[in-house]
């Protein structure tokens, strides 16, 4: 290092004598909740693209004649007496027998149905015998309770949203819209449902609407009823807020494009998950040091790894590679980003500005001017947000810490970020006792990997040692010093090495 101003250059021969550090794993391939070969990366608006990453593969025999009994309407049979297939016209990358389709990949079949065919909910039907056990009873009930297809559809694509928020409490605006979509006030079971999901709200919000539910005239007033209640005040504007419920799905979906891809096995050959938690400390100590918001440095890393799912980085160009995405996050995040050679001044000077603005421009092509992309951080404050009882400083900084030790120690795309963010507020409600109901499967299994995160960093491990340090401070309440709740200890002790 050049100077002795303490700025921190990446030495990679320390990677090299890292001994006794957690082993993560960075690729589940028996995963049936994500896309194993996805074809996009979801953004917001006209500046996501689609990054296409494995060409699309050859249409089958049997997609053929699928595509040909949808364009003829032959219900019985084709043309050429081929037997009516239930499944025809959907891909069979996602309708195949031999291989059971996850909620993921369901819904991308159901995408590619056409509403106006005849046959429409048959293939529904068949579509639905090939889900994995675990999916089939989260869309099972909802197929028996809809009355039309379209119905059946939306309400299906609102599952995983509904997975993410299971356990951690109802809001009032997910309350109203779940009424909206799934009560019927004139049907029989209508009361059974209504005090089904009332015992999901919050305290807060529950005794109001319990009060209201127990002196209505009727069930159509009570649900007209609903569109008035307003909270007590103190709470956020968030909290009430009809967007927010809006913000979250739309966080969900824009999570659900992106790819499970292991990059260090298939596209990196010279990177390694410890250069890489090397990566994120040094960005992270530059963030902390221009004091940026919390969203930067997980934009930044998310623009980095969707960059190294791509493009393979030499050893060399890592560094420039994430002092780039560090920019490009801070001009999307910041009022006021840092200017260019404060950026080289970071690095030691090892790279010019010249340097970071060929890279910029070179990140920007590579994912096609798609930055908006959903993180564990986005997600778990928007859902602490509306969390009731209504938060408080302390789980918001556990919350943060623990959105760190993920992106410290997993890569964009190897676990589903919403589910992610979702065991992170459920671990920091755990932490202050709040009430917390059963998680969804699919962030129940990510619970153990998060508590193993926080069980494995220390002051004396590397990489996190900065992490840790700098989360002793007061301004960080000394989260990282705090004794462990037996609650959670206990699930520590639990956890199980993910290898």
């Amino acid at each position: 290092m050049s100077r002795s101003s303490g700025l921190v250059e990446v030495d990679w021969n320390t990677v090299a004598g890292a001994q006794n550090q957690p082993q993560i794993s960075h690729y589940d391939p028996s995963a049936a909740s994500r896309k194993e070969a996805p074809d996009a990366i979801c953004g917001a608006g006209a500046a996501a693209r689609t990054l296409q990453h494995y060409p699309a593969p050859a249409a089958s025999n049997n997609d053929r004649l699928g595509s040909r009994q949808r364009s003829m309407r032959r219900p019985a049979s084709s043309a050429g007496g081929k037997p009516y297939s239930p499944v025809a016209g959907v891909s069979q990358s996602f309708a195949s027998p031999l291989r059971p389709m996850s909620l993921l990949e369901y819904q991308e079949a159901l995408k590619k149905l056409s509403l106006d065919d005849i046959a429409v909910e048959e293939r529904i039907r068949a579509l639905t015998m090939h889900l994995v056990p675990e999916a089939f009873q989260l869309v099972e009930p909802v197929r028996l309770q809809s009355t039309s297809a379209r119905q059946f559809i939306d309400l299906v694509m609102k599952i995983q949203t509904r997975n993410i928020r299971q356990g951690l409490g109802l809001s009032l605006e997910e309350f109203r819209q779940r009424v909206r979509r799934e009560v019927q006030p004139s049907s029989t079971n209508a009361e059974n449902v209504l005090l089904q999901m009332i015992q999901e709200l919050g305290p807060q919000t529950k005794a109001q609407v319990k009060d209201m539910f127990d002196l209505r005239s009727s069930m159509e007033s009570f649900v007209e009823q609903l569109e008035t209640i307003e909270l007590p005040v103190g709470n956020t504007i968030a909290f009430t807020s009809k967007y927010l419920s809006k913000v979250i799905d739309n966080l969900c979906e824009m999570d659900n494009g992106v790819p499970i891809l292991p990059f260090f096995d298939v596209v990196q050959n010279e990177v390694t998950p410890k250069m890489r938690c090397i990566l994120v400390e040094w960005l992270f100590d530059i963030s902390t040091r221009f004091k940026f918001c919390q969203e930067t440095i997980f934009l930044a890393l998310a623009l980095m790894d969707r960059y190294m799912m791509i493009q393979r980085v030499t050893r060399s160009e890592s560094q420039l590679v994430a002092i780039a995405a560090l920019v490009v996050a801070a001009k999307y995040e910041e009022v006021y980003p840092p200017e260019i050679k404060e950026f080289a001044y970071m690095t030691a000077d090892v790279f010019s500005n010249t340097d970071i603005i060929r890279m910029e421009r070179q990140l920007f092509v590579r994912l096609q001017y798609g930055v908006t992309v959903a993180t564990v951080n986005s997600i778990a404050t928007s859902l602490l947000a509306e969390q009731d009882p209504r938060p408080c400083g302390l789980q918001a900084m556990v919350v943060y810490y623990l959105c760190i030790l993920v992106a410290l120690y997993s890569h964009l795309g190897q676990h589903s970020q919403a589910n992610l963010a979702a065991a992170v507020v459920y671990i920091s409600r755990m932490w202050l006792n709040i009430p917390t109901g059963d998680l969804a499967m699919d962030t129940q299994k990510l619970v153990p990997l998060v508590l193993n995160f926080l069980g494995s960093v220390s002051a004396n491990s590397r990489p996190g040692q900065m992490i840790v340090k700098h989360f002793s401070t007061a301004e960080q309440m000394y989260i990282s010093t705090l004794a462990i709740p037996d609650s959670v200890k206990a699930l520590v002790a639990s956890a199980v090495v993910m290898v």
